[in-house]
C-alpha cells in the first residue's frame, strides 16, 4: 500500500468536520453534560461514609453488577468510585454507539448513496475515505474523553482526581474507537448501510450481555468484551492503564483488517454477497407488506435474539440475587417489602424497565425504516406503481407495531425460562408477562411519535432518537438524580405501572394509548401530503 493510497486524507477529514459539525457539538455536548450532571449529583446523594458503604454493598449484588458493571473499591467508597461503578459501562456503550453511527455513515453510508463515486471522480487515494472516517472518530471520541477527564478533575467533587478523570474519559474514547473499527469491519463486508448497522450494533449488544454474564458467573468472560476489559481500568480506584493499551490495539488491528479489506474490493460492493433471489416473486413478495418483511427481515431476526439473550441474562441472575440477599441482614434491613412483597419482585420491574426501552428501539428502527427508503429515492419507485402512500406508510406502522409485540414477548420469555429454571419459589408466567407488558402503552406512545415524524418529515428522526435517549435517561437515573417531578412527566415510561410491585393503571394506560393513537393518525394524514424527498 503506497502513499498515493492515502492522498486527499486531509482534505475529506476537513470535509467530514464541515458537513458533520453540529451532529459532533451535539453529540459533545450531550455526553459531556450528562456525565458532568451525574457526577455532581454523587456527594449530595451520598454525603456520608456510611451511606457511601450502604450503597457500595448494594452494588454488590448480582442484579447491579449485571447491569452496571463489577463494582470496584468497595471496601473504602467515595462518591467518585460509586460514579465510577454506575456510570462506566452505561458510557462505553453510549460513545460506542456514536462510533458505530458515525463511521457507518461515512463509510458504507457514502458508497450506497453515491457520494463516494462523485468523491473518487477527483484524484483521491484509494483508502483515503475510509483513512477520513477513522481520523474524524479518533478526534471525536478524544475530544470528549479530555473534555471529561478536564470537567470532572475541575468542577466535581474532591475525591474525582486528575488521574481518575482522565483514565474515566480516555476509557470512554477508546471504547467509542474500537467500536468504530467495528463498524469499519462490517462496512467492508455488507453491501448496505442497513445491514451494517445492524451487525454493529449486534456485536455492541453482545458483548454487552457478554460482559454482563462474565461479571455475574465467570469473570474471564468479562475480559473478552471490549466493555468488561475497559471497566477493568477500575477508576477512581486504581487507574489501570493497561487495559486501554489492549483496547487501543484491539482498534488498531480492526482497522488494518478494514483497510486491508477496503483496498481488496470494488466500491459499491461488500465482500459477503447478497443471496440472489428467485426469478420470479411470491405473491406474497408482491405486496407492500411483504416486499417490507422481507427488507427488514434481518433486522427483526437479530432484534429477536438479541432481546431473548438480554431476557436470558437478567433472568439467570435471581438465583444468585436470593443467596445475596438472605447473605446481607444489613440490606433486608434497608429495603422494605412493597406492594408485591418480595425483593425479588422490585429487581424484576427494574430489569424489565431496561427489557422495554431496547423493545422500544428496536422497533423503532423498524418502524422509520421508510424514511430511510424514502431518501434514498427508493419509495418514488414503488408509487410510480398502482401503489398509494397511505398504505405503504400503513404497512411500516403495522410491521413496526407487529415488531414491538414480538420484542417484547421474546424479552419476558427469556426472562421467565431463565428466572424458572435457577430461583426455588419461581414468578408465574403471568407474572413476568404482566411486569413488561404494562409497560406496552409507553411502547405504542413512542410508535405514535415515531409515526408523526416520519409523516412530517424524513429528516426529522433525529429526535425521536433524542426524545428517547431522555426517556431512558430518566428511568435509568430518575431515582438517583432526582429529577423534578415535571422533567419526569415528561416520559411516557413514568406513568407506566412498575409490576408486580405496583397496581395496575387501567385509566393511565388507555390515555398514553390513544395520545400514541392521535399522534399516529396526524403524521399518517401528513405524510399523505408533505412532498417526498429523492
Amino acid at each position: 500500500m503506497d502513499r498515493n493510497s492515502f492522498k486527499g486524507t486531509f482534505k475529506l477529514l476537513g470535509l467530514i468536520l464541515r458537513r458533520e459539525r453540529i451532529k459532533l457539538v451535539a453529540w459533545t455536548v450531550g455526553i459531556f453534560a450528562l456525565t458532568l450532571a451525574v457526577a455532581f449529583a454523587y456527594p449530595e446523594l451520598f454525603p456520608s461514609a456510611e451511606q457511601q458503604a450502604v450503597m457500595a454493598q448494594l452494588m454488590e449484588n448480582p442484579a447491579m453488577i449485571a447491569m452496571f458493571g463489577k463494582p470496584f473499591g468497595i471496601e473504602t467508597p467515595s462518591p467518585a468510585s460509586l460514579f465510577a461503578i454506575e456510570m462506566n459501562v452505561f458510557m462505553l456503550a453510549t460513545t460506542g454507539v456514536m462510533s458505530i453511527l458515525m463511521m457507518t455513515r461515512y463509510t458504507r453510508g457514502d458508497e450506497e448513496d453515491g457520494t463516494l463515486e462523485l468523491i473518487k471522480s477527483f484524484p483521491i487515494g484509494r483508502i483515503a475515505n475510509i483513512v477520513a472516517a477513522t481520523l474524524y472518530v479518533i478526534l471525536a471520541n478524544l475530544l470528549i474523553g479530555v473534555l471529561i477527564g478536564f470537567g470532572l478533575a475541575l468542577f466535581a467533587h474532591s475525591s474525582f482526581t486528575w488521574a481518575g478523570s482522565f483514565v474515566f474519559g480516555l476509557s470512554l474514547a477508546f471504547s467509542g474507537i474500537v467500536f468504530a473499527g467495528f463498524a469499519a469491519l462490517f462496512a467492508q463486508l455488507t453491501e448496505n448501510t442497513r445491514t451494517a448497522l445492524t451487525f454493529s450494533f449486534s456485536t455492541l449488544g453482545f458483548f454487552y450481555i457478554l460482559r454482563a454474564f462474565g461479571d455475574v458467573s465467570a469473570p474471564w468472560l468479562s475480559f473478552i468484551s471490549p466493555l468488561g476489559l475497559l471497566h477493568r481500568t477500575e477508576t477512581f480506584v486504581n487507574n489501570y492503564t493497561w487495559p486501554l493499551w489492549i483496547a487501543l490495539m484491539l482498534a488498531l488491528l480492526l482497522f488494518a483488517f478494514a483497510y486491508h479489506l477496503n483496498n481488496r474490493r470494488d466500491v459499491g460492493s461488500g465482500l459477503f454477497k447478497a443471496k440472489e433471489g428467485k426469478k420470479e416473486a411470491s405473491k406474497f413478495l408482491k405486496t407492500p407488506s411483504g416486499l417490507a418483511l422481507r427488507l427488514l427481515r434481518t433486522s427483526i431476526i437479530t432484534w429477536i435474539i438479541v432481546i431473548f439473550i438480554l431476557g436470558i441474562t437478567y433472568g439467570s441472575i435471581f438465583g444468585d440475587l436470593t443467596a445475596f440477599f438472605d447473605s446481607n441482614q444489613q440490606l433486608q434491613d434497608l429495603i422494605p417489602d412493597t406492594l408485591g412483597g418480595s425483593l425479588e419482585a422490585q429487581f424484576l420491574s427494574t430489569v424489565m424497565s431496561v427489557m422495554v426501552v431496547a423493545a422500544t428501539l428496536g422497533a423503532l428502527m423498524i418502524l422509520v425504516r421508510l424514511t430511510g427508503e424514502e431518501r434514498k429515492g427508493r419509495t418514488l419507485q414503488l408509487y410510480a406503481n398502482n401503489l398509494s402512500r397511505a398504505r405503504l406508510f400503513l404497512t411500516y406502522v403495522f410491521v413496526g407495531f407487529i415488531t414491538s409485540l414480538v420484542l417484547l414477548f421474546f424479552g419476558v420469555l427469556g426472562m421467565y425460562v431463565a428466572s424458572a429454571s435457577v430461583m426455588d419459589e419461581p414468578f408465574s408466567f403471568y407474572t413476568v408477562f404482566i411486569s413488561g407488558f404494562a409497560f406496552y402503552p409507553a411502547i405504542f406512545a413512542f410508535l405514535g411519535l415515531g409515526a408523526l415524524i416520519m409523516g412530517l418529515s424524513s429528516t426529522k428522526t433525529w429526535l425521536l432518537w433524542l426524545y428517547l435517549t431522555f426517556a431512558f435517561i430518566l428511568l435509568y437515573f430518575g431515582n438517583m438524580l432526582d429529577f423534578k417531578e415535571w422533567m419526569l412527566n415528561m416520559s411516557p415510561y413514568e406513568y407506566m405501572p412498575r409490576m408486580p410491585i405496583e397496581d395496575a393503571k387501567p385509566l393511565t394506560a388507555a390515555v398514553i394509548t390513544l395520545l400514541g393513537i392521535i399522534a399516529g393518525f396526524v403524521g399518517f394524514t401528513v405524510y399523505q401530503k408533505r412532498d417526498l424527498q429523492g
